[in-house]
């Protein structure tokens, strides 16, 4: 609901979908509601029109990877959009009257990314229904195939639903650069997976973190 602090007028507006909503954006008129979820990031976006009875319609905005609203942006017809990819940056527009989304450029995190490379393999746990998502870098010259003898850093967190970064810093290419594997485990207690993943991983279930990252 959308309450007038003049008026005190409140207007209630249905969503007609099952996604759960994590942020929502006022925009010049315009409402964009932010469900994205541990794997996909979607919008849905909307005119608001003062007095008109009726639910608005709403027009989805999906993107495979992890992105986000661009807020440095205030044109009328257009919302900016940045998708975080590992090795580089995406910076969408999306015209608000076609309804068109368009990639306008791409920022690289490193000048030349040709020979780092990066997988995300699953470790399996002494509980069968659970498998630790762990994030792999490395750096080959010949080929993509990941390196089976090469020495590894392992990086863990997990506390506080802490989604670990997962794009490339300079202490990251600096131990890549010296021939090592890094790697990112995912263990619960972070936020890789969601809330659920998190909760898994707090309080009492705190344990469910050593143990992910001893497995």
């Amino acid at each position: 609901g959308f309450k007038n602090l003049v008026s005190n007028r409140v207007k209630t507006i249905v969503v007609p979908y099952t996604e759960r909503t994590r942020r929502v954006y006022w925009l010049d008129g315009r409402i964009l509601l932010d469900c994205s979820n541990e794997l996909n990031s979607l919008f849905y976006i909307t005119d608001y029109i003062r007095g008109k009875k009726g639910n608005p319609k709403f027009n989805k905005i999906l993107f495979d990877r992890k992105t986000v609203l661009y807020e440095n942006s205030y044109a009328k017809n257009q919302l900016l959009f940045l998708k975080n990819r590992t090795f580089y940056d995406q910076l969408f527009s999306y015209n608000l009257d076609s309804q068109y989304l368009k990639k306008e450029l791409e920022i690289p995190v490193i000048s030349d990314f040709t020979n780092y490379h990066t997988k995300v393999i699953f470790a399996k746990t002494n509980d069968k229904n659970v498998l630790v998502p762990i994030t792999l870098f490395w750096k080959s010259e010949n080929n993509s195939t990941l390196p089976q003898k090469n020495k590894c850093i392992l990086n863990v967190y997990g506390a506080y639903g802490k989604n670990d970064n997962t794009k490339l810093d300079p202490t990251m290419l600096s131990i890549i650069d010296a021939g090592f594997v890094y790697a990112i485990v995912h263990v619960r207690g972070g936020g890789y997976f969601g809330g659920h993943w998190y909760r898994e991983g707090k309080g009492l279930k705190k344990w469910n973190s050593i143990t992910d990252f001893i497995d």
